[in-house]
Parts: C-alpha cells; sequence; structure tokens
C-alpha cells in the first residue's frame, strides 16, 4: 500500500474537520446564530455581521465565520456559507429569509427550531440516562 504525502495530508485534514464540526454542536450552533441575528435585526446586512463576528469570535466560532464569510465573498449566499456547519432545516430557513426579504424574522424563527430541537436532546439523553443513574445507587 503506497502513502503518498498528498493521500496523508488528505485524511489529516479531514479528520481535523470532522473535530471541528463535532465542536460547533447544537449549543455552540445556537449561539453563533443568536449572535448573528442579533446583529441581524440591528439592521447590519448579513456579510458584514458575519465579519464583525470574524473580528470578536474564537476557536470554532472564528472557524465558522472564516467560513461563510469566504462563501459569502463568492457571492453565495448566506444559507449557503452555512451548509457545512448547520443542519439543513436551519439552512432552509435562514434561505426562505434571504429570498423573502425577511431574514431577522426567519433567523428568530431558525433559533427557536435550534433550540427546541437541543432541549428535546437533552431531555431524550436524560430520559435514556436516569434509569441506570438510579439503579446504581440503589445497589449500592
Amino acid at each position: 500500500m503506497d502513502f503518498s504525502l498528498d493521500f496523508i495530508t488528505d485524511i489529516f485534514n479531514k479528520t481535523v474537520e470532522g473535530f471541528k464540526h463535532m465542536q460547533f454542536g447544537a449549543k455552540a450552533q445556537l449561539a453563533f446564530l443568536e449572535d448573528l441575528y442579533a446583529l441581524v435585526n440591528d439592521g447590519i446586512p448579513p456579510n458584514k455581521a458575519v465579519d464583525m463576528l470574524l473580528h470578536i469570535s474564537k476557536g470554532i466560532n472564528k472557524d465558522v465565520a472564516i467560513a461563510i464569510g469566504q462563501k459569502i465573498a463568492e457571492g453565495q449566499s448566506l444559507a449557503e456559507g452555512m451548509r457545512d456547519w448547520f443542519s439543513v432545516n436551519v439552512i432552509e430557513i435562514i434561505r426562505v429569509g434571504e429570498e423573502g426579504g425577511a431574514l431577522a424574522q426567519t433567523m428568530k424563527s431558525a433559533i427557536n427550531s435550534l433550540g427546541q430541537r437541543s432541549g428535546s436532546m437533552g431531555a431524550f439523553i436524560s430520559a435514556i440516562l436516569y434509569p441506570s443513574v438510579v439503579d446504581r445507587k440503589s445497589t449500592r
């Protein structure tokens, strides 16, 4: 099996991207979207809002802002820029807002949707883990 430097570099880069996406979970997505919404709701155009987030963000949020900003700079929509980082539901809500001229209102809907999904997942995990926690305590 011949492993070229390009092959190894490609595998490394894909692994790093995978870890970044795992870091940008539901809570991080929600926080990013809320920050973006606050700026857009104040009348700042989406491309400028993403640029502002880029300058004030750190870590994974900065990486996300860079990626979205690059897509917008290439002439793509905000929704397209978000494609690699957010769920299809959120992206489609954002797309509708961009096309209909009501981005701030639809961003609020996306935030609500993401918040409900995050809350539902937490409740599901709690319900799954609760019996094992109770069982452990009763065996002690």
